[in-house]
């Protein structure tokens, strides 16, 4: 455009360089104008795109984060409310395993019969309420009182096979279910006393544990209220 103007205009003008060089310079400003408005739009949109591409990752972003942190609260109510759930299954197996303890050391330290055959009796029955508490409830105690358990079961052991095995000789000797009882339970005696005998100092180390693990409890419990 500017050339053919030149081209044009030039032959008219009668060549004056003034002239000349003033519209060639004015035809500059045009074209370089129209240049960076060009570009400038060019770059607007550009400028735009990227605008709108990050816009894009940036929602996706957000979206992403929202949803982890919904999935971590969700874990952790979950989390908070799983804890909740055993410490209080194991307060409760620890109260079962206190008040088994208490009742044993009252009985041993103030019964009269204490000393005799029913002593040996009722210790023989606390030892196996312990034993049954613990085993059904292994995942809730603390690995100490597990560690206790066990070298009291490798003690009584021996004891307890004798005892299935001098039941089973005795069972069915008698007539009459009462009978058979009185018999078993009596051809089982000397492994009842045996039993208690051998792991009762290995039952009071446990009760021992026992206490132990219920200060730490009680620590626990007092540590909560103060917040």
């Amino acid at each position: 455009m500017s050339q053919y103007i030149l081209d044009n205009l030039l032959p008219i003008l009668g060549g004056s360089g003034a002239v000349v060089i003033a519209l060639s310079s004015w035809l500059g400003k045009v074209s370089a104008s129209r240049i960076i408005e060009k570009e400038k739009s060019e770059l607007n949109l550009e400028l735009q795109k990227v605008k709108d591409e990050n816009k894009l990752i940036l929602n996706r972003l957000d979206a992403e984060l929202q949803k982890n942190m919904q999935n971590k609260e969700h874990h952790y109510q979950v989390s908070k409310s799983t804890y909740e759930m055993i410490f209080d299954k194991r307060v409760s197996v620890y109260g079962e395993l206190l008040e088994l303890k208490n009742s044993y050391y009252k009985y041993i330290n103030e019964h009269p019969l204490s000393e005799t055959e029913d002593g040996i009796e009722e210790s023989f029955t606390y030892f196996m309420k312990c034993r049954g508490i613990i085993e059904l409830n292994k995942i809730y105690v603390s690995e100490e009182l597990i560690t206790k358990y066990s070298i009291w079961y490798d003690l009584a052991l021996d004891s307890l096979v004798k005892l299935g095995k001098d039941g089973y000789k005795a069972h069915g000797q008698a007539h009459s279910d009462v009978q058979n009882f009185h018999n078993v339970h009596d051809a089982q005696f000397p492994a009842r006393n045996k039993l208690v005998i051998d792991t009762k100092d290995s039952m009071e180390l446990l009760f021992k544990q026992v206490e132990f693990d219920l200060q730490r409890i009680r620590k626990t419990i007092s540590h909560s209220l103060c917040f």
